[in-house]
């Protein structure tokens, strides 16, 4: 009987605890549910502030914001949003780009640092974006890259019949200067920039844009050692973490069981 009583206690005790204000690892609760110290903490990392606001004050203000969102979630799940298809299709494709990023992280993270020697081959290899980096001014048209045909430009001979040629087929774009770091561009890419004509239009496809682009001007921009050697070695880390990833990409690829219905295939090689 006497340990029915403790075991009774206790759970009184461990009640009366559930029931009070929030301590240790938990931060704050809404309607029982908790905010962790690691939430939050995850939630300031991404946040810049002045080194003349108090931390504090940036704390209660970011919890705030959590508390309130959190407050929408609740209300959601009780409007049973969280059963719609548009959700189930949302937090799939959110929760696989999450993995994504944390798979690739985990691929990457034992690459090792490339050495010196690696790095002086490689600011050698590339001088376009070191010893011999431009800063190049050119004048650029920005449109849907889907609605743009590829023969406009190539039979265009100024950024003017570009431009015209676009109106004339009702196609809306944004025309303005922009500034190309040639520390940015791959040697092939620099190399027929190079052999353009002055005032010949070429085409760069970005995303869902394509950028059509005449050269104004090349500004010589050198980089010093120091400054080549800390991009060199990022651009390398870089490279490096992208061939690892590809590969362990292809290896997933080859041995997966993959099966489509008819009517759906593999893209065609080269396609």
């Amino acid at each position: 009987m006497k340990s029915k009583f403790l075991v009774f206690g206790s759970l009184l005790a461990l009640a009366a605890c559930n029931n009070g204000a929030p301590e240790g690892q938990v931060v704050a609760s809404v309607n029982g549910e908790e905010i962790t110290r690691a939430e939050l903490n995850a939630e300031l990392k991404g946040i810049k502030t002045d080194s003349k606001v108090d931390a504090k004050t940036v704390q209660n203000a970011v919890l705030d914001r959590m508390i309130s969102q959190r407050l929408v979630v609740q209300a959601a799940k009780q409007e049973q949003i969280d059963k719609s298809q548009d959700y189930i299709l949302a937090s799939r494709k959110s929760n696989e780009a999450i993995l994504t990023q944390l798979f690739a992280r985990k691929v990457t993270s034992g690459l090792r640092t490339p050495y010196d020697n690696d790095v002086r081959a490689f600011i050698a290899a590339n001088p376009w974006r070191f010893a011999q980096r431009q800063v190049i001014v050119v004048d650029q048209i920005r449109a849907e890259a889907a609605s743009v045909q590829q023969s406009w430009v190539a039979q265009s001979n100024s950024m003017d019949a570009v431009a015209a040629t676009l109106t004339a087929h009702g196609i809306q774009f944004q025309r303005g200067r922009a500034t190309v770091d040639s520390a940015t561009l791959d040697g092939p890419t620099f190399e027929k920039l190079g052999k353009l004509a002055p005032g010949q239009p070429f085409a760069v496809k970005q995303d869902q844009l394509v950028l059509l682009s005449a050269i104004l001007s090349r500004q010589p921009a050198p980089l010093d050692s120091t400054t080549s050697h800390d991009l060199a070695m990022q651009l390398l880390q870089k490279q490096n973490s992208e061939v690892a990833l590809q590969n362990r990409f292809k290896a997933l690829k080859k041995s997966a069981k993959i099966e489509y219905q008819p009517g759906f295939s593999a893209p065609k090689t080269g396609a």
